[in-house]
């Protein structure tokens, strides 16, 4: 019995690298919104903002204290639905 099919993984190979431009595209601009989200917050702490330093607070201590799978699965959800109501 053949588990696997390796005929049919090739052929898709050339489909896989098809699509390899647009997500080095997805990828840098994730870094790069990171990137400024980052300095962003990184200047209200450092000048400590009174009511933006505690938004930071709350958002920093977020997703350090929750799996990445956990707050991610959650803005998924929670965002498309807030946009259509």
């Amino acid at each position: 019995m053949n588990v696997l099919d390796f005929d049919y993984m090739l052929g898709l190979v050339p489909i896989l690298l098809s699509y390899l431009p647009l997500t080095l595209e997805m990828a840098a601009a994730g870094m790069a919104l990171a990137l400024v989200l980052a300095c962003g917050l990184a200047v209200i702490r450092v000048l400590k903002i009174p009511g933006l330093n505690a938004a930071t607070m709350l958002f920093i201590s977020f997703f350090r204290g929750t799996p990445c799978w956990c707050s991610s699965s959650c803005s998924i959800t929670a965002c498309p639905s807030y946009w259509t109501s």
